[in-house]
């Protein structure tokens, strides 16, 4: 999602950012010669406490500053995140040993089984809004254990140099989906058609849309955040 105007120029306000271990973008970016520049680590990054109601000024490199308790508190947490996703296999998290378990329970019941500060409780549930586009009751813990495990941890995630926030492409990354657009045709790239129904048997896929349309495929491929799929 991209605005374009003449007081800012460009401004991303969907997907944004594009980090070193994405390798499909990255090869994508230079098909389409694009260009990608470094996000800017020279200023303080701003974090908005809404439980003390202050706000806090903070490196690029570490976690806001929440006071001695709150931050060993958080800390404690991330680190236990990065230790059950170890234990899931990344082809197969269904197979993880304590898989039942895990996505029985939301991210939200996890981070309060395992903090003790309403300061690292809203910091984590900012992680996850921030991250997934929904908020902690939604998602299993299966499922967001395996998502961080997938993006290397919780320190390459939130990290700009060698993270998953250190570039940004000149000009808006909505030039890559115009370029793919371009590629198969814009004829072909159906906007305004919200799916309300999906079936899938042995042999095809069915996609009904709201404007009555319906589709048939092999295959299907859903790109869509975990709160809207729960609507289909």
């Amino acid at each position: 999602w991209e605005v374009l105007n003449s007081k800012v120029g460009w401004v991303d306000l969907g997907g944004a950012y594009v980090g070193r271990s994405q390798n499909h973008l990255l090869r994508l970016i230079k098909e389409f010669n694009l260009k990608m520049y470094p996000v800017n680590e020279a200023q303080k990054l701003v974090y908005y406490d809404d439980c003390a109601g202050v706000r806090r000024l903070f490196n690029y490199d570490q976690t806001p500053n929440l006071g001695f308790l709150s931050l060993l508190d958080l800390n404690h947490v991330l680190r236990l995140i990065d230790q059950m996703g170890e234990q899931i296999p990344a082809d197969e998290p269904w197979n993880a040993p304590k898989a039942e378990e895990w996505d029985k329970m939301t991210f939200k019941e996890f981070v309060h089984a395992n903090t003790i500060t309403r300061a690292a409780r809203e910091f984590m549930r900012l992680f996850i809004t921030l991250l997934v586009t929904n908020e902690s009751y939604q998602s299993s813990l299966l499922w967001f254990l395996w998502y961080v495990k997938q993006c290397g941890g919780t320190k390459p995630i939130f990290s700009t140099t060698n993270g998953g926030q250190e570039f940004k492409v000149l000009g808006g990354t909505n030039q890559i989906t115009e370029r793919l657009a371009e590629r198969v045709g814009k004829e072909r790239v159906l906007l305004e058609h919200p799916v309300h129904y999906i079936e899938q048997s042995e042999q095809l896929v069915v996609v009904k849309t709201l404007n009555g349309k319906e589709f048939k495929c092999k295959y299907l491929v859903m790109a869509t955040p975990p709160a809207v799929q729960q609507k289909i």
